[in-house]
């Protein structure tokens, strides 16, 4: 048997009472994980905690001003951050510009500033997301916000720390290009063929060179 035991903010105490937990020699039968909203914010002290919870116990019965009224003297970074984020991964859009207005990060204002460069609000959160460091969620948002434009722009300026992975990337952008952004398609097999002749692999370059059809644009310009 498994199930919720008790809540405590910021923490939810589940019960384990299967036979094979109950008979591990080091398993803990109580476990506690931290609540979806508060986290990263397991530390906070007490007052803090309960502004929170008041910003939460608000935004669920849709009374915004008062949600907003119980976390203003809140003052650490840190913890706006990660509100925004949780207001992201809940798509409360609102929240999320309350958050940005209070976190003091110049990068995220300027994420904020692009808002005007899309309509979608899925998209809006997307760019936020991006730079609180978060790119799956960016990616399920521009996804939701049905913009397989910026998706793609995400695959191919996304991070990867091993060869391998910088490849993926770059075949999963080249399949959403062909599925759903071929209006980006031979621009995004031309950066792809840059990267792959950029790590010495001129084989695979000259193939996408040609699937971006450059070869053909330089032969009638000359």
């Amino acid at each position: 048997m498994q199930g919720l035991l008790a809540i405590k903010a910021p923490f939810l105490y589940t019960f384990d009472g299967r036979p094979e937990a109950l008979s591990g020699g080091h398993h803990q039968v109580v476990q506690h994980t931290v609540m979806h909203t508060f986290a990263g914010m397991q530390d906070i002290d007490k007052q803090t905690s309960q502004a929170l919870l008041e910003f939460s116990y608000h935004l669920a019965i849709g009374d915004t001003n008062e949600a907003y009224k119980a976390v203003k003297l809140v003052r650490t970074p840190g913890l706006w951050r990660n509100l925004c984020l949780s207001a992201i991964r809940s798509r409360r859009h609102q929240v999320v510009h309350f958050c940005l207005d209070n976190m003091e990060d110049a990068l995220c204002a300027q994420a904020a500033r692009q808002f005007a460069d899309v309509a979608e609000p899925d998209a809006h959160l997307a760019l936020v997301a991006l730079q609180l460091g978060e790119p799956e969620e960016a990616k399920k948002l521009f996804t939701s916000a049905g913009r397989p434009d910026l998706l793609n722009r995400l695959l191919q300026a996304r991070p990867c720390t091993t060869s391998s992975q910088a490849l993926g990337a770059w075949d999963e952008a080249v399949k959403l290009a062909e599925s759903s952004d071929r209006i980006n398609l031979k621009a995004t097999h031309y950066r792809f063929a840059q990267h792959l002749e950029a790590v010495g692999d001129y084989a695979a370059a000259i193939k996408h060179y040609q699937l971006s059809d450059t070869h053909r644009q330089l032969t009638t310009t000359n």
